[in-house]
């Protein structure tokens, strides 16, 4: 498991105007975060991914206009090494979850997420790191037997 104190965490803002990036950063600091890196571009976050020592990338999206439509999203950086890639954006839409996902995102979080489930979120991502970062290069599925047990009535004590 690792810890917060010790995880080197990537925070990636495509808009420079945009100050969200920064802002999630000192919130990440104020957690005691060990290392927090702001990187101004996707490309350079998948350089440092595939480099190794990055236990998490967020990816900061800034407005999504009128209609709440996502930007056209890139690959997560992380997904090709198994690095968890969450989103974090203004408003969180069923559309820019399903994209998300099938970009190899975690998850999709609210900018206006509160410090302790921020921290919790963040927390449960490198929890699993682990586990994703063995199974990531394979990529197999192992089959799981069906006995005639698992179908059977419970038994009532």
């Amino acid at each position: 498991m690792k810890s917060m104190r010790r995880s080197h965490i990537v925070v990636v803002h495509d808009a420079p105007s945009s100050n969200g990036g920064e802002r999630l950063a000192a919130r990440l600091r104020r957690m005691a975060t060990g290392q927090v890196t702001i990187i101004a571009g996707i490309e350079e976050a998948g350089r440092l991914c595939r480099a190794g020592g990055v236990d998490a990338c967020l990816v900061v999206i800034g407005d999504m206009g009128p209609d709440l439509v996502p930007p056209a999203l890139a690959d997560a950086p992380g997904w090709q090494v198994g690095t968890p890639t969450l989103i974090v954006a203004p408003v969180v839409t069923p559309n820019l979850r399903r994209t998300a996902r099938l970009r190899g995102y975690g998850t999709v979080l609210p900018a206006k997420i509160a410090p302790r489930m921020l921290y919790r979120r963040i927390g449960a991502v490198l929890q699993g790191r682990s586990r994703r970062r063995a199974a990531a290069p394979e990529r197999k599925l192992m089959p799981v037997p069906v006995t005639s047990a698992s179908f059977a009535k419970p038994t009532v004590h």
